[in-house]
């Protein structure tokens, strides 16, 4: 999935991906990003949204493991990562409801 976020439906990693996975993927007409269909309703979704399922997941288990509710939290991210994926990351993490500290 990070090979998606932050990228460009034509760039090289996003071509490598739908050759390589069976998720139907499809170009945001608007922000010329990635979408992916959702495979219960077919709904098509932005990758940010599908990252944050996975941050909602793991604020669930902080809590859980913690006993009181998650907020804040500090994401780090690969040196490698360019402006664009960082701001990926970051809109999921919104999404997700995770207050970024740093």
């Amino acid at each position: 999935m990070n090979k998606l976020l932050g990228k460009f439906f034509n760039s090289p990693s996003v071509q490598e991906y739908r050759q390589t996975f069976i998720h139907d993927i499809a170009e945001d007409p608007v922000r010329k990003t990635v979408l992916i269909t959702e495979p219960v309703h077919g709904h098509l979704v932005p990758i940010e949204e599908i990252a944050a399922t996975f941050f909602t997941h793991l604020m669930d288990q902080a809590e859980a493991h913690a006993g009181f509710k998650v907020v804040d939290c500090v994401i780090s991210v690969p040196a490698y990562f360019d402006h664009f994926e960082r701001q990926a990351v970051l809109d999921a993490a919104k999404i997700a409801g995770f207050n970024v500290l740093s």
